[in-house]
């Protein structure tokens, strides 16, 4: 099946989705995330080229680690130009542009799915892409840092019981990371949350539908808490915040069905208090997270370097 993040010997060439990714390119990754999370001063591993991001919704938290990585790894960084993906044919002239200014790779983030897919095949011969979210359909470099958090936690992924809690049907991290944790053996995947917040075709990745938050804790090895989007209030999928706090809430007693050393993921713990978890479950959460902003310029990093070794 044509994977277009991959060449015709199958290294990596962009990174677009964790879909498809194969373990022999996933594990690598996570380890040189790994190398570069102990030893800032790890040294790229080909001749650095220059980076371009473009966002066209700010978003610091994951600019800032992309701009860690690219002087992490010995990239330059470059404006790139215009204020929003150009269409039609001014995006591969725009590309080609960029490449012709020494950029060998693109980070790039979009509203629309598939925006990563469709610049990765205009790019010029010696252009990287990098998805860093394309609207509603993935974004891998959240799920590889979720990644980092849960193996250096618990060391592997093949023995775990993973609880997604939350909004599914708004959560591009989320699909990427039950894409990646399935290929790396994790056994059981379980989608927590009221059936309006449930996208279609769990099923199909693995996941099972669990009728209610306590039993779907249940023994959980890893608890992702995924934040509750406004439009699934505004589209009336939920009555309102308050009542979906009340209900599906993570908190302290409910915690305690969960192995004892359960590692509790969220992007965003302070935002996250009163509405998705409670005093305690933010304590929890806070040593995994504590350590995202490493992981994150971890991963662009290792991206970088697994990428640029084609030339």
């Amino acid at each position: 099946m044509f994977n277009p993040q991959l060449d015709r010997q199958g290294a990596l060439v962009h990174l677009l989705t964790t879909e498809g990714l194969p373990r022999r390119l996933l594990e690598p990754l996570l380890d040189g995330a790994a190398s570069h999370a102990r030893d800032a001063a790890v040294a790229p591993r080909a001749p650095a080229g220059a980076v371009s991001m473009l966002f066209d919704a700010p978003d610091p938290f994951w600019e800032q680690a992309c701009a860690a990585a690219a002087e992490l790894t010995g990239r330059a960084c470059v404006a790139p130009g215009v204020p929003c993906l150009p269409r039609g044919a001014a995006l591969p002239r725009w590309l080609g542009e960029l490449r012709a200014r020494g950029v060998t790779t693109l980070v790039l983030r979009h509203g629309s799915s598939g925006a990563a897919h469709l610049a990765a095949r205009h790019a010029p011969a010696g252009l990287r892409v990098i998805n860093a979210g394309d609207g509603l359909h993935a974004q891998p470099l959240a799920a590889l840092a979720d990644l980092m958090a849960i193996r250096d936690a618990l060391g592997g992924f093949t023995e775990l019981t993973v609880t997604l809690l939350g909004d599914l049907a708004h959560a591009p991290a989320a699909r990427s990371l039950i894409h990646a944790l399935t290929t790396l053996g994790a056994p059981q995947l379980r989608a927590v949350a009221p059936a309006a917040l449930l996208p279609d075709g769990l099923a199909e990745l693995g996941v099972h539908g669990w009728p209610d938050l306590d039993s779907g804790l249940a023994g959980a090895d890893v608890v992702v808490v995924l934040p509750l989007a406004p439009e699934s209030v505004a589209q009336g999928r939920v009555a309102s915040a308050a009542a979906y706090a009340a209900d599906w809430r993570l908190d302290g007693a409910r915690l305690a069905a969960t192995r004892p050393d359960v590692v509790v993921l969220h992007a965003d713990v302070d935002a996250a208090a009163a509405l998705e978890l409670d005093a305690a479950a933010v304590q929890r959460a806070r040593p995994a997270m504590a350590s995202r902003a490493v992981h994150a310029r971890a991963v662009v990093a290792a991206v970088f370097d697994q990428i640029a070794e084609l030339r």
